[in-house]
This record gives C-alpha cells, structure tokens and sequence, in this order.
C-alpha cells in the first residue's frame, strides 16, 4: 500500500514538473527520465505498477514524456540508488530508509534498530503516520 501511494505521489510531482514547464515549449525529442528499481524484471510490482505506469505517463503526455524502466539492479545495488539520482544516471527510483542509515536523519528515528526497545513492528509506522499527518 505504501509503494502504491510512493507511486501516486511520483506521479503528481511528475505532472506538477511538467506543468510548471510551461505547455509553450514542445522539445523536438522526448523528456526521458531513467527509473532505477531494485526488484527483478519479473518482479509483480514492475510488471504491473511501474512499467504500467511508465506507459501511462507516455500516453498522458502524447510521447512529451519517456519514462525508462530499469528494473533488477540495471542501473546500481539498492544501496547506490540515491547517488544515481545525485549523479543524474537515474532521475527516479524508490528508496527504502533503513538502507541508507545517517543519510537522511529525519526518518532514521521511524526506522527500528535491533538494538531499539521498541518491541512493536508497527509502532514506527505509526509514529510516522502521526507525524506526516501533523506537518500537512
């Protein structure tokens, strides 16, 4: 359900940019945009979310827009995927918190340790629903 609304909210962001782009300005070739995913090719959230997706975003903007599924670690390890954004080898990918400890501090405290007396899985997540919601 997470991913689902991760995906939603690409979307928006995605629209929202070329929105804000002005519909003026038609560029002589696509927009392409490279989506780094950790999960197999054959993986059912490639097949049937985000290269559904990517076909969708190419429709909705007459060919404007290409979207570039790379699924099963093409374009780096899970673990490099926010430096491929940062180096501009991928514009999208979907990054999972506890993978990248220290990098981004506001969300390590949802992110349970071994070490954590935390003895309630869900409790981060809801902690981290409490607290999205409050800063809307």
């Amino acid at each position: 359900m997470k991913k689902i609304q991760f995906v939603g909210l690409l979307v928006v962001a995605l629209l929202l940019g070329t929105a804000m782009m002005g519909s003026s300005q038609t560029p002589s070739k696509p927009i392409e945009l490279n989506f780094a995913i950790s999960d197999p090719g054959t993986h059912y959230e490639v097949k049937g979310v985000y290269e559904v997706w990517a076909r969708e975003v190419e429709k909705r903007t007459s060919g404007r827009v290409k979207v570039n599924v790379y699924p099963g670690e093409t374009l780096g390890k899970q673990v490099e995927q926010y430096d491929l954004i940062l180096k501009g080898a991928a514009q999208l990918t979907i990054l999972v918190g506890p993978q990248y400890p220290g990098r981004f501090p506001l969300t390590d405290v949802f992110n349970p340790h071994s070490s954590s007396p935390l003895t309630d899985p869900i409790r981060p997540a809801r902690l981290s629903a409490t607290w999205f919601t409050r800063s809307i």
